[in-house]
């Protein structure tokens, strides 16, 4: 009796996973709007500012949105906003979050040139367009999901 009902816990959980992972493009792809990418993207650019602070700086704001705006016809997905702030902490970072781009007080003590800097800014861009904040959250909805399946599966 143990054998059979293990034997239909593996069945179960094999067709589960299988749906999983068919599904997993199209979730991938459709399951999270952008209206709701924007809005997690608002509220990790919430936490980071209420966290570090903004380092106002006109000049270099004025110098990055230059290099932005030249690259967001190119980054795959122009409609999406993509602010630029520049977080008050010493560690050289850059961040972006669905709408945003931060770069830290520490990267602007690097040294980079125009190139160097659209590089830095085109890479964060690329995150947003390539929705790998959504990617995650699907990734993490799916754990959680499969997760339950097993406990309820294996009882």
């Amino acid at each position: 009796m143990g054998a059979s009902r293990s034997s239909n816990a593996i069945r179960a959980l094999a067709a589960v996973l299988g749906i999983l992972v068919l599904a997993a493009p199209v979730t991938a792809q459709s399951s999270i709007s952008q209206d709701d990418e924007l809005a997690v993207g608002r509220a990790v650019a919430a936490d980071l500012i209420s966290r570090y602070g903004v380092f106002a700086d006109a000049e270099w704001q004025g110098f990055l949105a230059q290099i932005r705006d030249r690259l967001v016809p190119f980054s795959g997905r122009p409609n999406i906003p993509y602010t630029l702030i520049i977080l008050d902490t010493p560690i050289p970072n850059a961040i972006s979050t669905p709408g945003y781009i931060f770069v830290t007080r520490g990267m602007l003590r690097l040294s980079l040139d125009a190139e160097g800097w659209a590089f830095v800014l085109g890479h964060e861009m690329t995150h947003t367009a390539r929705r790998h904040l959504a990617q995650f959250i699907e990734r993490a909805n799916a754990g959680t999901l499969l997760s339950f399946v097993v406990a309820i599966v294996t009882g």
